[in-house]
């Protein structure tokens, strides 16, 4: 999927979900494995129908750990792939996918509604497959 998003654009993969009639933003979690110069890392989009959630600021009060914000977790054990490349992409590929399923209004994926976490670890790869392995 990655490879044909970075390399064809939106149209390289317009009809991956619309042709199957796949609602991505009814999924809690969305699995981008990403495969450059014989490295693979994985790109999540975690929530990514919460968005409205993340569009309304007006009580920062009110805001509580059990309300559900979209992000993307970003895990690249060797840190060799460009994650703001492949986060723009992803959120280009969203901003999409709300056009054609909600038609409505401005897209409402960007750096500010859907940041990008990068976790960090002393453990190797292997935490990205949940294999829980550190020396």
């Amino acid at each position: 999927f990655y490879t044909s998003l970075s390399q064809d654009g939106i149209q390289g993969v317009a009809s991956w979900t619309a042709k199957k009639n796949i609602d991505v933003f009814s999924k809690t979690l969305i699995f981008i494995p990403v495969n450059e110069s014989l490295h693979w890392s994985l790109c999540v989009v975690v929530n990514p129908g919460s968005i409205r959630n993340a569009l309304v600021e007006d009580d920062v009060e009110d805001f509580s750990l059990k309300d559900e914000l979209p992000c993307i977790l970003f895990m690249d054990s060797l840190k060799s792939h460009r994650k703001a490349k492949v986060a723009k992409d992803v959120r280009r590929w969203l901003n999409y996918e709300w056009k054609r399923i909600k038609s409505s209004g401005d897209p409402p994926f960007s750096p500010t509604t859907l940041p990008v976490f990068d976790p960090r670890s002393k453990c190797d790869c292997s935490l990205i497959v949940g294999i829980p392995f550190c020396g």
